[in-house]
C-alpha cells in the first residue's frame, strides 16, 4: 500500500508542473478505462455531494462510475428508515444524539469491532454479489456504513480491489478505525494527527480535501453580477444566504425574523430549506410579502447563490462549509449538530475560515461586521483559499488510476522526496 501513496505523490508533481495539461491526458497512463462503484448513504445530502464530486471527476476522465446507497439492498423501507432515522433524532431529540455520538467515541477502537460493523455486515452478500456481478475495478465509500460493509468482505477475504473512503467532516467520527480501506482521503493535514491517534496508519492518508461538485467549479467562471441576473436577484447591495442544510436543521424562523428586522435598505437575504417541507411553508406564512427575504425550498443552484452572495449563514456541515470556502464566500456557523459538526465549527474557526457566536444575535453581529469590513472578509477569504483544497476530486481519481494500474514506484518514490518541502511549508490543502 506505501506505493500507492508515493505514486499519488507523483500525480500531484506532474499536475503541479503542468506536464500532464500539456500532454492533454485526461485518463489513466495504462490499461483501460476503469469502472468504479459509489457507495454512500443517504443521511443528509453532504455524504452524497462528495461521491458525486468523485462520479462527475470519473466520468470527466474516460471512466465510469456508478453511485448508490448499498442500505437499499436491505429494501426500500430499510434504505428510508435508516435516513429518516437520522433526521428525526438530529431535528427532534438533538440531545439524544449528543449522547449516542459520546457513546460511540466512548466504545470506538480499532482493535474491537462494533455493533454497528456487525449491523451492516448483514448487507454483505448482497453488495458482494453486485459488485462482482458488474465487475467493478475499485470502490470508493463516502460514508461510514457502506464502509463497514466492504471492510467485512475485504475482512474476510471476499473483495481485494482498490477501496478508498472519503471523511467529510474535520474530525474523525466513531467507528471509522475499525474500517479496512487502502486509502483515506481526508479534509486537511492538521486532520491527520487525530487519525493516527485512533489507529489508522499515516501511510494510508491523503489529505487532499473533501471532493467538490464540479457545479462550483463552473460558478466560479462567471462574475457575482452573472449570478445574480440568473438568479433574477438584484445586481447592486449585498445579499446573505442562510442555509440550514439539506434537512432544514435549527431555529431558522428566528433567525430570519431576527435579520429580517436588522436588513439595511440595500441588503437582502435568501433562505434556502432544504428539504423541509414544513420550514419552507412556515418561512412563507412568516415572510409574505418581505421585498428583501427570498424563500427557496430545495435547490440544485447552491453553486449559483453562493456565487452570488456577500456572506452566508449556515450550520456547519463538512460539505457545505467546505463548498463555501472553495468559493471563497465568508462563512458565519450557526447552531451546529451535536458532535462532529462543533468539530467542524471549531475547526474552520480555528484557521480563520468562519466566524460564529454563542446566540443567534451574536451570529447576526458577527455577521454585520464581516459586511462592514472588506478587510475581515479579505482575511477569511484568504484562509479559505490557504486551507481548503482546489483539486481534490481530481486527486482521487488520479490515486484510483495508480492502485488500479500500479506503475513504477521508484520514479514516484524519488519524485515524492522532491515534492515534500512543498508539503511541510502547508501550501494547500496537502
Amino acid at each position: 500500500m506505501d506505493s500507492y501513496k508515493w505514486v499519488f505523490f507523483l500525480y500531484r508533481i506532474d499536475r503541479d508542473i503542468g506536464s500532464r495539461q500539456k500532454s492533454g491526458h485526461t485518463g489513466m497512463q495504462k490499461g483501460k478505462a476503469m469502472k468504479v462503484l459509489i457507495l454512500s448513504c443517504s443521511t443528509g445530502e453532504g455524504h452524497n455531494a462528495a461521491g458525486t464530486a468523485v462520479r462527475q471527476a470519473l466520468i470527466r476522465r474516460g471512466h465510469e462510475a456508478q453511485m448508490m446507497d448499498p442500505m437499499i439492498f436491505g429494501g426500500e423501507r430499510t434504505r428510508h428508515n435508516v435516513s429518516q432515522a437520522y433526521i428525526d433524532t438530529v431535528k427532534y431529540t438533538p440531545w439524544f444524539f449528543r449522547f449516542i455520538y459520546w457513546v460511540g467515541s466512548e466504545i470506538t477502537n480499532a482493535d474491537r469491532l462494533s455493533p454497528v460493523y456487525w449491523a451492516n455486515s448483514l448487507l454483505a452478500d448482497r453488495l458482494d454479489l453486485y459488485i462482482k456481478k458488474n465487475e467493478f475495478d475499485a470502490v470508493v465509500c463516502s460514508h461510514l456504513y457502506p464502509a463497514e460493509i466492504v471492510s467485512y468482505l475485504k475482512n474476510k477475504g471476499r473483495y481485494d480491489k482498490p477501496f478508498i473512503s472519503i471523511g467529510t467532516d474535520y474530525t474523525l467520527i466513531p467507528f471509522w478505525e475499525e474500517t479496512s480501506c487502502d486509502a483515506f482521503v481526508i479534509p486537511h493535514r492538521d486532520c491527520e494527527a487525530q487519525y493516527i491517534s485512533r489507529g489508522i496508519p499515516e501511510e494510508i492518508l491523503f489529505p487532499t480535501g473533501i471532493p467538490v461538485r464540479q457545479g462550483f467549479y463552473e460558478a466560479l467562471e462567471i462574475t457575482q453580477e452573472e449570478a445574480r441576473k440568473e438568479l433574477g436577484l438584484p445586481t447592486s447591495g449585498s445579499i446573505v444566504l442562510i442555509m440550514s442544510g439539506s434537512m432544514g436543521y435549527g431555529n431558522v424562523v428566528e433567525a430570519v425574523r431576527k435579520m429580517d428586522s436588522a436588513l439595511e435598505a440595500d441588503e437582502f437575504a435568501v433562505v434556502i430549506c432544504g428539504t423541509n417541507k414544513k420550514l419552507e411553508g412556515d418561512l412563507r406564512r412568516h415572510f409574505p410579502k418581505s421585498p428583501q427575504i427570498r424563500i427557496v425550498g430545495y435547490s440544485k443552484k447552491i453553486a449559483l447563490y453562493m456565487r452570488a452572495s456577500d456572506l452566508i449563514f449556515t450550520k456547519p456541515g463538512g460539505i457545505t462549509s467546505t463548498e463555501a470556502a472553495f468559493m471563497e464566500l465568508p462563512i458565519v456557523h450557526s447552531a451546529p449538530i451535536p458532535g462532529c459538526e462543533e468539530a467542524n465549527r471549531d475547526f474552520f474557526r480555528g484557521h480563520g475560515m468562519s466566524v460564529t457566536g454563542a446566540t443567534i444575535e451574536e451570529q447576526l453581529e458577527a455577521g454585520r461586521e464581516l459586511l462592514r469590513s472588506p478587510k475581515k472578509r479579505h482575511w477569511i477569504r484568504n484562509a479559505q483559499a490557504y486551507n481548503v483544497g482546489r483539486q481534490s476530486a481530481e486527486d482521487v481519481c488520479r490515486l484510483l488510476e495508480t492502485m488500479v494500474s500500479d506503475p513504477d514506484r521508484q520514479r514516484a518514490v524519488n519524485l515524492a522526496l522532491l515534492w515534500r518541502p512543498k508539503r511541510d511549508r502547508g501550501e494547500g490543502a496537502l
